[in-house]
């Protein structure tokens, strides 16, 4: 498409500005634009510029600014800044704002991409139309990205003595092409506060002090000089709150929060800002991001290897739903017992507006070489993720970090099942996660824009590959006496099935004679059973849990710590339950 727009042109640089300035300075004798304005391009034939536009272009290279079809963000037209290898730079400046309106109380909003994502924008005023030295910015580079997204700029900072034509500079000499579409000029409001994003410096540990800041922008008329922000968790209530001074019309500010995340797992948060006067409720409130938080000591246990391919797989985003398992072996894996406290798949998310969505993960230690004959079923599994996590370009879209951790028994085979509940969109067909191939069926894989897959019942037919995504374990070992003064080191208590589904059988040899006491924590050393056994010395003993509680209620699934005690002596054995 680049070389389509490519222009040959005669002029040296001096004549050529000259040339373009003389004819512009014929048409620009139009009448200035009324507020609110806006221009989307579409009802001029390319190369034509609208009425009132102008295009300012400096060099001998083929640098251009002009209309164009294809690709817009509203059909059929945009305009395209296109500029040499040099230091030339294209101008683009809209027709000068009325006289009677004051610059200062307009924001400029526009629509705008690349095709090389290094390409950056300024965003200014134009005060000669026939000097492009004249350009005054009123940004910093703005980056842009290979996607349609939309800017704003409040014009707040415009000083007052210079001209009327608010303009787009491109200044990047790697031939790349800007593309911007439906530019708007509107008035702000006189108090108008806008939380822009929320900042954190994420994955983290519990325990780990963390940083959160709320971006805020004075996109009002006034000078604000009190404000306070709040830090909000997913169902909206106040986590922290800070109180900041001073915020001139046009200027960025942010509030820092003194917060730190005490439970480990994806967790929902947003910043919102408070400002008495605000006449703006829509943009108070920053869009929610996923803050990622691992418990403490987690290392990072990585599953792949050198030849790696990009596919669907655990999660496809092209399909409304989609639900995929993958098999681990044991010597992938660590060789000793572990906690598993998070998973994360390499991927490459393209698509800007996916935001949030709900992922399940189930996990599952199993004898099984390959899944050749099939998926095995999360009723064979434990439920160790079902949350939300983001798909925004240039975080960690794949990173799932567990509310309570799953336990692997080293020389076991792993499985791990992720479904993508169905949505009411698909996606772009480049947003992709990454995979390597294996020699044995590893793999299996369904998607659907109608269907509502069971993974309790996973469906007959699906595909079997040999694909293998490109995982990341997070782990620590497990709970020992000396970490853990409710449950007591591991030792020769048996207990079997493990993981089990219904019940859990155990058995020891008692030494001596002592009155016996079976007691069962869940990991947050809550105990949630206890029951008395009578037992002969010198003689093989058993018992059976059936998963209750004191109660009689049915426990949800997890890791439990068993505790056997008899008179000072106790064992305690670790046990999984899934249902």
């Amino acid at each position: 498409m680049i070389k389509e727009i490519t222009m040959k042109r005669a002029l040296s640089s001096g004549l050529k500005v000259l040339a373009l300035m003389t004819l512009l300075t014929g048409l620009v004798s139009l009448a200035a634009i009324p507020v609110p304005y806006t221009q989307n391009f579409d009802l001029y034939l390319p190369p034509n510029l609208p009425d009132g536009w102008i295009a300012v272009e400096t060099g001998e290279s083929n640098s251009i600014a002009q209309t164009q079809a294809e690709n817009s963000h509203s059909a059929p037209n945009h305009i395209i800044l296109f500029e040499g290898p040099s230091d030339d730079y294209v101008l683009l400046a809209l027709p000068p704002v009325d006289e009677t309106v004051p610059v200062r109380h307009l924001s400029v909003w526009w629509w705008a991409r690349s095709y090389q994502d290094e390409s950056e924008l300024q965003v200014g005023i134009l005060q000669d139309p026939a000097d492009p030295s004249s350009f005054f910015s009123l940004t910093t580079d703005i980056p842009l990205t290979s996607y349609w997204k939309r800017y704003r700029l409040s014009l707040a900072c415009y000083p007052s003595t210079m001209g009327r034509r608010v303009a787009f500079k491109s200044a990047d000499p790697n031939y790349g092409g800007i593309l911007i579409d439906d530019v708007e000029l509107s008035y702000n409001y006189n108090t108008d506060l806008e939380v822009t994003h929320l900042e954190v410096w994420d994955p983290y540990y519990v325990g780990q002090n963390q940083d959160y800041t709320a971006r805020v922008v004075n996109q009002g008329i006034q000078d604000v000089y009190s404000y306070s922000c709040q830090l909000l968790d997913g169902s909206g209530n106040i986590l922290a709150q800070g109180n900041q001074g001073a915020l001139w019309a046009g200027f960025l500010g942010g509030t820092g929060f003194d917060y730190n995340i005490t439970t480990p797992g994806n967790h929902k948060l947003s910043a919102k800002v408070v400002c008495a006067g605000d006449l703006d409720p829509s943009n108070d409130e920053s869009p929610s991001r996923i803050v990622k938080v691992l418990a403490e000591g987690a290392e990072s246990f990585g599953i792949q290897n050198y030849m790696q391919y990009t596919g669907k797989y655990p999660i496809d985003l092209y399909w409304k739903t989609s639900m995929c398992e993958t098999l681990y072996l044991a010597s992938e894996l660590p060789q000793q017992d572990k906690l598993i406290h998070g998973v994360k798949y390499l991927s490459e998310i393209n698509t800007p507006d996916i935001g949030i969505k709900p992922i399940q993960i189930w996990m599952g230690i199993t004898t099984l070489e390959n899944l050749s004959a099939g998926w095995i079923p999360a009723s064979e599994m434990q439920l160790v993720f079902d949350g939300e996590t983001d798909f925004t370009p240039g975080t960690s879209p794949g990173m799932f970090c567990f509310p309570s951790p799953f336990i692997y028994t080293a020389g076991s085979n792993l499985a791990i099942l992720v479904l993508r509940p169905l949505d009411s969109q698909y996606y772009s067909s480049t947003d992709d996660f990454y995979h390597d191939n294996t020699s044995i069926i590893r793999t299996r894989n369904v998607k659907s824009d109608t269907a509502i897959y069971d993974p309790y019942d996973p469906p007959v037919a699906s595909e079997a590959l040999t694909a293998r995504p490109v995982t990341k374990l997070y782990v620590t070992d497990p709970i020992t006496a000396v970490d853990d003064p409710v449950a007591p080191a591991l030792t020769s208590l048996i207990a079997w099935p493990n993981p089990f589904k219904q019940s859990v059988h155990l058995s020891w040899n008692l030494m001596r004679t002592a009155p016996a006491e079976l007691k069962v924590y869940n990991l947050k050393g809550q105990m949630v059973y206890r029951t008395h056994i009578t037992a002969e010395p010198g003689q093989n003993q058993s018992c059976t849990w059936d998963a209750l509680d004191s109660s009689g209620n049915k426990l949800p699934c997890g890791i439990y710590l068993l505790k056997l005690s008899a008179g000072q002596d106790s064992e305690t054995r670790k046990v999984m339950l899934v249902r």
